[in-house]
C-alpha cells in the first residue's frame, strides 16, 4: 500500500500499533480474438497485531470469485495464513514463522482447473492465482547489519514445507452418460527453499537504493506417492529506488527472473531438451504528485517484458499505468483506491494483443 514505501529508520522495523484491513480488487485480461476476459474479483482481510515490544501476528485471507466462460467460475474462500514475526537484537535479526491453513476451495472440476492455468499466469498478476494448496508451514530469518555509514548489508533464508491436497475432482465420461470412477488423486507440490542478499545504500538524506538477489530451490512434485515433476530452480533480482522531495517521493522497482529448465517424468527423470522458460522483467514506478491535507494523488506506471523460452513461445509485454489516491477518513482510519489499465500483446503459439485493467479499494483502521 501507499504508505509502504517511506525510508526506514531501524534496520529491521516491527509495526508499533495494529490494524486491520479490508477492500475489494477487480482485475480482467483480454486476449486478441477471445471471446470473453479472463476476470477475478477479491475481498482480501488482513488483521496485523503486535504482541509486546518485539511481536506481532498477521492474519491474511483472500475470499473472491474469477470467471471466464459460461459455466466456468471458482468462487468461495482461499487458504488462510497466520504468521507470526520477531525482531531481536536491536533489531538487527528477524525470524519468522508462519502456517498456511488449507480452508481454500479444492477438487476442481475440469473447467474450473482449466482457469486457474490462466489465473496463474505470472503475466497476469491475479490477487488471487490459486484458492486452495494444501497446508503450507515456513519458517524464516533475516539478519541485517551496517557495514559503515549509510551501508545496510542483509542475509536471509526460508523453507516452505508443503503437504498432499486434491486439486482436482473430475468424473470420466459424466457428459456422455457413462459411469466410471472419478479422477481424485492426492497431489503433493514440492517443498522450497530460499536464499536472500540485499544491500541497501542510503546515499543521501532524501534518497536510497536497495538491491537483493534471490536464490530458490524447488524439491519434486508427487502424485499419489510418486515424484511426477520438477520446477527449475529460480534466480530473482531485485533493485528498488526511493527519492524524496518536498512532501512528495518517487518509488521505482525493477524486477528480473531466470529459471532453470523443468524436470519431468518419462519413465525416468529427464530435463527439458528446450527449456519452457523465459526471462521475465518486471518495472513499477509509483510518484506521490500531489500533497494535500491528510492525502495524496499518486502516479502509477507499470512494465512487464517476458523473453522468449527456448521453444520461441512465451514471450510477451504490457505497459500502462494509472493513478492512486489515499486520504485519512477519521483518526486511525485510512481509504486507499487506485486504478490502472495495460496494454500489450504475448505469444502462446502466435502473438496476439492483449489488455488488462485492474481496480481496488482498501479500508484500514489502526486498532
Amino acid at each position: 500500500m501507499f504508505g509502504q514505501v517511506f525510508a526506514q529508520e531501524e534496520i529491521l522495523t516491527i509495526p508499533r500499533r495494529g490494524y486491520f484491513a479490508t477492500g475489494l480488487s477487480f482485475k480482467m485480461w483480454k486476449r486478441e480474438n477471445v471471446y470473453r476476459p479472463v476476470s477475478q474479483m477479491v475481498l482480501p482481510v488482513t488483521l496485523l497485531l503486535p504482541v509486546g515490544r518485539r511481536f506481532y501476528l498477521t492474519i491474511s485471507h483472500t475470499p473472491g470469485v474469477s470467471w471466464q466462460y459460461e459455466d466456468q467460475n471458482i468462487y468461495g474462500l482461499s487458504d488462510t495464513w497466520i504468521q507470526g514475526t520477531g525482531v531481536f537484537w536491536d533489531e538487527k535479526l528477524m525470524i519468522n514463522l508462519g502456517i498456511g491453513l488449507p480452508t481454500g476451495k479444492t477438487r476442481l472440476d475440469s473447467t474450473q482447473f482449466e482457469l486457474t492455468k490462466q489465473l496463474s499466469k505470472n503475466f497476469y498478476r491475479f490477487r488471487l492465482p490459486q484458492y486452495g494448496q494444501g497446508m503450507c508451514v515456513k519458517g524464516g530469518v533475516v539478519v541485517a547489519f551496517s557495514v559503515k555509514e549509510g551501508i545496510v548489508v542483509g542475509l536471509g533464508g526460508q523453507y516452505i514445507y508443503r503437504t498432499a491436497y486434491h486439486p482436482v475432482k473430475y468424473e470420466y465420461g459424466q457428459d456422455l452418460g457413462m459411469d466410471f470412477e472419478p479422477w481424485d488423486k492426492e497431489y503433493r507440490p514440492g517443498d522450497e527453499a530460499s536464499g536472500h542478499l540485499g544491500v541497501d545504500f542510503q546515499i543521501a538524506e532524501n534518497m536510497k537504493i536497495m538491491l537483493d538477489g534471490i536464490y530458490t530451490h524447488y524439491w519434486r512434485d508427487m502424485l499419489e506417492g510418486s515424484e511426477v515433476y520438477k520446477s527449475g530452480n529460480k534466480f530473482a533480482l531485485n533493485l528498488g529506488f526511493f527519492y524524496r522531495f518536498d512532501e512528495k517521493f518517487l518509488w521505482s522497482h525493477v524486477i528480473y527472473r531466470r529459471r532453470g529448465k523443468n524436470e519431468l517424468l518419462q519413465g525416468l527423470f529427464f530435463g527439458e531438451e528446450k527449456s519452457s522458460n523465459g526471462d521475465q522483467l518486471e518495472m513499477n514506478v509509483m510518484v506521490k504528485a500531489i500533497e494535500y491535507e491528510g492525502g495524496g494523488l499518486f502516479l502509477l506506471g507499470d512494465g512487464r517484458l517476458y523473453g522468449k523460452n527456448e521453444e520461441g513461445t512465451g514471450d510477451g509485454n504490457a505497459f500502462g499505468g494509472g493513478f492512486g489516491t489515499n486520504f485519512k477518513i477519521s483518526e486511525g482510519s485510512v481509504l486507499e483506491a487506485q486504478f490502472k489499465y495495460m496494454l500489450g500483446s504475448r505469444r502462446v503459439f502466435e502473438k496476439r494483443r492483449e489488455e488488462g485493467l485492474e481496480t481496488s479499494i482498501c479500508l484500514k483502521f489502526e486498532i
